[in-house]
């Protein structure tokens, strides 16, 4: 019973884990790619162009490496090329920015104004109005076309972003990690102390590993869950308290089978205390994230 209890348990922190990311495939990839991103911003064009060249051979639906390889286009003056790069990773993902704002910018380069507008309007949409640049690019262009209220309009809508960024940036930086020892982790120890309790009292009343696996199991996860960051510190003190108080408080049985059992039951709800507090731990961080 308790292994297809654990199986159940991975299977659910691999649909948290992988199902409900939201993020399109080229926000994915680009993840995958820092490195070779790296290398762009690096300034090493040429270094940098093989190597998103050599990824679209691999993979020629990859659209961030069609947006790189076009900024290399684009930064060694072949715009036509550029071009092309932008509208092909389009055709794969048509739901990544920058792709749009990038084209935006090539065609208001060469003059393709009403059509770059387009561009910056639909990076707008698909980035749902939450990333600066587009609002940028397309004030600029609207600068261009004579249509300054427009752009005023688009500029404050940047710099609102912006702050809004900002803001959250730093209510990032001065969040406190919580002291290593506080009222919440004294409580959570003196739960273990009962949760431990329990458990002797199943190995001790159980004919089989079952009871003792399964309430290991359960305890040790909500421990996991109650402390993430400092579930180690509860699984910790629940396998001391077990280990003194089966050893050196509980009576022994008379039999030795049934001390071999116990022992294999006290041990084994030991390591599954280890195991499954961290995948407790996991399953918090997964919900929260």
């Amino acid at each position: 019973m308790e292994f297809p209890i654990l199986i159940a348990f991975f299977a659910f922190i691999f649909y948290l884990r992988y199902v409900p990311d939201k993020r399109s495939e080229s926000e994915k990839e680009e993840d995958r790619l820092s490195e070779n991103i790296a290398l762009y911003r690096s300034g090493d064009l040429s270094k940098a162009f093989d190597t998103f060249d050599q990824r679209i051979k691999q993979y020629p639906q990859s659209s961030i490496s069609y947006l790189y390889r076009g900024l290399c286009n684009k930064q060694m003056g072949n715009l036509t090329l550029a071009t092309k790069d932008f509208l092909t990773g389009i055709s794969y993902d048509n739901t990544f920015a920058d792709l749009y704002t990038e084209l935006g910018k090539v065609q208001r380069e060469t003059g393709q104004l009403e059509d770059a507008l387009t561009s910056f309007t639909t990076a707008i949409r698909v980035s749902r109005g939450q990333a600066p640049e587009p609002y940028h690019q397309r004030g600029l262009t609207l600068q261009v076309l004579g249509r300054g209220p427009e752009a005023d309009i688009d500029f404050a809508t940047e710099e609102f972003i912006e702050q809004q960024e900002a803001r959250e940036k730093q209510n990032q930086t001065e969040t406190k990690r919580p002291p290593w020892f506080d009222r919440k982790l004294l409580l959570n120890i003196m739960l273990v102390f009962v949760w431990s309790a329990l458990l002797i009292v199943s190995i001790k009343a159980a004919s089989s590993i079952h009871l003792p696996y399964l309430t290991a199991v359960v305890l040790s996860v909500a421990l996991g869950f109650a402390e993430p960051d400092r579930g180690w510190i509860l699984a910790t003190t629940q396998c001391i308290t077990l280990l003194v108080v089966y050893m050196y408080v509980m009576d022994r049985p008379s039999s030795q089978a049934r001390t071999e059992l116990e022992y294999f039951m006290l041990f084994g709800a030991i390591g599954l205390t280890f195991m499954t507090s961290f995948l407790g731990a996991f399953l918090k961080k997964a919900i929260s994230s």
